[in-house]
This record gives structure tokens, sequence and C-alpha cells, in this order.
């Protein structure tokens, strides 16, 4: 029922043929191992005025930047998460707080090798929507989907993953958007789509309009963390990204390769406040082509000869084209390393005098825009919002993510 509290204890089941249906205002309080195994359907339906809360009732969130990952309540793990079984055709998940996942499953049958996600899914004829949600603390994949059609917009994204884990990881039978999210401080990538797993259809992810802020930079591995990863025999379309002070830009894997060939992408907007940021703008050693609409644009410093994956000096972009936060500055180091993973009481909308309104593109369609089969409305996705002229997840018109 509405605005009522509930405790979560060990695994609690949703059958087949079953629908939970979450209302708006209600909370409910995770225990140690606790899990939501989804063999149904499953409606989280939150409002703006009224979210839904899956967090813990006792900790207390630690958001500076001096606590330590081992010290942070955020990235140790109190529950499972939600666990969406291959018979859950629905998924539905809206203005909801899912907190503190990360204790291995303990309980739950079929081989989900141990590792919780906040949401995990994998019906490749079923759909996941998840909209305009938060994420906090988590210390693996945010969201997970093995196949299936998905709509993730709008979502906030925050301490997710200490050392390794994606934010949304998209694998093989696919489809479907990832758009006006906000991604602050992952430990790996924020957004990764790759083809491998089902071969039932490609991996198809389409990317746009997201802020991604300090990401990649608890991941040691070269190469690994950053903002977007396209990999092995994935595409898409990829516009509009506003990606500031990331380990990495868009990174499309040469090998195994991404599908670049069938992928458009363009009008992404880069901001590094060091040499070594603005030298991975465009990764080296991979295959992401240049566009002439991104920000900056790629013939002011990239040389005539180059081709992608190529090393290239960057010296000249360091603490240009400043984005323009409404309400955060820029350049919050650390011993060198960018640690600030929280929204606290920022404002990442952007300012009046931002170079990067305007700078967008509404030259495409996101996925199922005009598919009658996509679930829309109160059991569905409540609007799939079309790109924006703006860059970034909080365009000048308000249409994007809501939560500022």
């Amino acid at each position: 029922m509405s605005d009522q509290i509930y405790t979560l204890k060990g695994r609690v089941v949703v059958n087949a043929g079953d629908t939970l249906l979450i209302q708006e205002g209600a909370k409910i309080y995770v225990t140690q191992g606790a899990c939501l195994d989804v063999k149904g359907t499953l409606l989280s339906l939150g409002s703006k005025e009224k979210p839904i809360w899956f967090t813990e009732k006792d900790v207390v969130k630690q958001d500076n930047t001096t606590i330590t990952i081992d010290a942070d309540p955020a990235y140790q793990g109190i529950w499972s998460g939600i666990y969406c079984e291959n018979t859950c055709k629905l998924c539905v998940v809206k203005w909801t707080h899912i907190e503190f996942v990360g204790t291995p499953f303990v309980d739950l049958p079929g081989n989900v090798g141990g590792t919780p996600r906040g949401i995990y899914f994998n019906t490749a004829d079923g759909y996941l929507v998840l909209e305009d949600s938060w994420f906090y603390g988590i210390t693996n994949d945010v969201v997970r989907i093995e196949s299936g059609y998905f709509n993730v917009m709008r979502n906030t994204f925050e301490k997710c993953g200490p050392i390794g884990g994606d934010i949304v990881n998209v694998k093989g039978s696919s489809k479907g958007n990832v758009a006006y999210n906000l991604y602050t401080g992952n430990g790996t990538t924020g957004s990764k789509a790759s083809n491998v797993g089902s071969a039932t259809f490609q991996c198809e992810m389409t990317t746009f309009n997201n802020t991604f802020v300090n990401g990649g930079w608890r991941r040691v591995d070269a190469g690994r963390g950053g903002s977007i990863n396209y990999e092995e025999g994935a595409k898409g379309l990829i516009y509009n990204n506003l990606i500031a002070n990331c380990r990495y830009g868009v990174r499309m894997v040469g090998n195994p390769p991404a599908d670049v060939a069938d992928s458009k992408l363009g009008n992404n907007y880069n901001y590094g406040e060091t040499l070594d940021i603005c030298n991975q703008f465009y990764p080296t050693g991979h295959i992401t082509p240049p566009q002439t609409t991104d920000v900056p644009n790629p013939s002011s410093f990239l040389p005539a000869s180059y081709q992608p994956g190529d090393v290239y000096d960057g010296s000249s972009l360091v603490l240009q084209n400043d984005p323009q936060f409404v309400n955060y500055t820029l350049g919050n180091t650390f011993n060198n390393i960018l640690v600030l993973s929280y929204v606290g009481s920022f404002d990442f909308r952007l300012k009046s005098t931002s170079p990067a309104l305007g700078k967008g593109t509404t030259a495409f369609q996101p996925y199922f825009v005009n598919d009658a089969n996509f679930p829309k409305g109160e059991f569905g996705s409540t609007e799939i919002t079309l790109p924006s002229s703006d860059i970034g997840a909080f365009p000048a018109n308000g249409k994007g993510n809501q939560h500022y």
C-alpha cells in the first residue's frame, strides 16, 4: 500500500504469473542478505512527490571526499538487489531509490555467480522500464541486462562500484535506450554494450543526452572505466553526451571490435582538467571515430594524419570548455585522483552561458517511440524522451532528468 513501511528479509519471490505492485511512498527496509526474486511481474510505481525507497534503516551516508572506500557504507553491501528471472516479462521501476546493494546471493536458484546487481534482467522477449530513479552505493553492476528490451531514462547513479562494476551493462539480445541519466564517480564504466552472450539478436543501445562526471577513476586496469563503452559486436547511436573529468571518453573497442560500421555518433562533449584526461577524449588503442560535431572540434587538436586509436597531444584542451554546471565546481581532486562520487546538494543543470547549450542534435529518434509493442503509460514508460538540441542530461527546456 502507499506510504507504508515494510521490511525485506531473506529471499522474497514474486511467482510466475503473479504481479507485485509497490505503490508510491512505500519504504522498504532491507536486511542483510535480502533479495527480491522476480519470476512474474514487478511494478515499483513511485512518484516525484512520493518516491519509493529500498534502503537500510540505520545507515548514515558519508558524502565527503576524505572517507576511504573500506570505511564508506556505500561500498559494503547489505542486500542482493532485484533479480528478474527469465520468466519475468515485465519489470517497471519508476521514482524509486535503490541503495546499498552488494551482498552475494545466499538463497537463489540457478547459476547467478553469486554476483548481486541493483537490477538484473534476462528475458529476450521481456521489457525493462527504469525511469526517474536513484541508485546509491552498489558494489558491482547497477543495471545488468543480459537480454531484453529496455528504456533507462532520467535516472541518477551515485557511488556505484568501489573498484569494479559498470552502471548500465547491456549484453547480446538486448535493445533499447539509455538517456538523460546522471552518473557521478562510477568505479568503472557508465554505459556499456557488448554483444557477448545470447545470440537471438544483436546488442543495440542508443546512448544520448547523458551527463558523466568523474567516472572510471577507481578501476586500475588500463583502458577500462570512464564514460561510454561499446564492445565486441555491439552497435547503436551515441549522441549529445556530456563527459566531464572522466578517465576515458567514448570508447569503441577495437579487439574484439565494436560494430562501428553500423553505429552512428556525434555531438559528444568532453571536458578535462588534466592532460591525462584530455589525451583520452578519443581513447588510444581503440577505434572511436572523431566527429566534426564533437566539442571540442577534433580538427582543433588532432593532426591531419590521425587515425582512430592514435596517440595525440591534448595539452591545448586542459581546462577549456568548462560546461558550467549551475552548482558544481569542476576540479575536485584528491591525491590526483578524482573521487567526488555523490550528488548531495550539487546542481548539474547548465548555466544560461554554458557552451553545451545548443550543441546537440535532434536528427535521430530513440528506440520504441512508435513501437506499439513496447509498454507505455502507467505500467510502462511514462515518456520516451526525445533528444535535445542541448547536450547532457539537463537540457534548458526541462524535459530531461528531473533530479534537481
